[in-house]
C-alpha cells in the first residue's frame, strides 16, 4: 500500500498577522466615523430640543392653564453663552393691553429637557446682528401671542438662536432655531442654510 501523506490544513502565521491588521484598520476607520455622526446627532437632538420648548410655551399658553383662577404666560428666556429655560410668569387681564409680569420675582422656571453640559447657545441674532442681552419670550393667553422683552419686536422679527459645542468654533459644529416673533413659530434651520449666509 501506499502512503498516503495527509497535508494539515490550516492557516500560517503571517496569514493570520494580515488579517488582524486588515481588520483593525478597519475598526479604526469605523470608530473615527461613529464619533462624528454622534456629534451630528447631539447637535441635532439639542436644536429640536429648543424648537419643542419654543413650542411647549406657545402651547401651553394658548391651552389656558390656570392656577388659583388667574391665566399664566409660558415662555422661553435665551442668553449667549448659557442655555435655554421655559419659564412661566403671571398674566395681568386688567392692563389695557395684556401683558405678562417680567418681574424677576414672579417668573419661574419649568422643569424640561435641558442641553447637554458641553452644548451651549453659541449666539442670539435678531436679523444678522449679535444680541447680548438676554432674552425673553412670552407668550400670552389665550392665543399664544409673542411678547418680547430685551429685544423689541419689528415687522419681520426673525430671532435666529445658535446651539453648538462650547468648545469648537467650527460653524458645522452648531445647529440653528429660527424663531418667528410676530407669529410665535420656530423652526430649526438646515445645515446648508447656515452656509450660504
Amino acid at each position: 500500500m501506499k502512503n498516503i501523506a495527509l497535508k494539515k490544513k490550516g492557516f500560517t502565521l503571517v496569514e493570520i498577522l494580515i488579517v488582524i491588521s486588515i481588520l483593525s484598520v478597519v475598526v479604526i476607520l469605523g470608530l473615527g466615523s461613529y464619533s462624528i455622526v454622534q456629534k451630528k446627532i447631539r447637535l441635532d437632538v439639542a436644536a429640536n430640543t429648543l424648537q419643542s420648548i419654543i413650542g411647549e410655551a406657545r402651547d401651553k399658553s394658548r391651552s389656558g392653564y390656570f392656577v388659583e383662577k388667574s391665566s399664566i404666560c409660558y415662555g422661553f428666556r435665551v442668553k449667549s453663552g448659557e442655555g435655554m429655560d421655559l419659564i412661566k410668569t403671571k398674566f395681568d387681564r386688567l392692563q389695557e393691553v395684556n401683558k405678562c409680569s417680567v418681574i424677576e420675582s414672579d417668573i419661574t422656571i419649568v422643569p424640561t429637557e435641558s442641553l447637554q453640559s458641553d452644548l451651549i447657545i453659541k449666539k442670539v441674532e435678531k436679523f444678522t446682528e449679535p444680541v447680548t442681552e438676554q432674552v425673553t419670550v412670552f407668550f400670552t393667553p389665550p392665543y399664544g401671542t409673542p411678547e418680547l422683552s430685551g429685544l423689541r419686536s419689528d415687522r419681520e422679527a426673525l430671532i435666529k438662536i445658535t446651539v453648538g459645542y462650547a468648545n469648537s468654533e467650527n460653524p458645522l459644529d452648531a445647529r440653528t432655531v429660527v424663531f418667528n416673533a410676530l407669529i410665535g413659530n420656530a423652526y430649526v434651520q438646515k445645515v446648508n442654510e447656515n452656509q450660504n449666509e
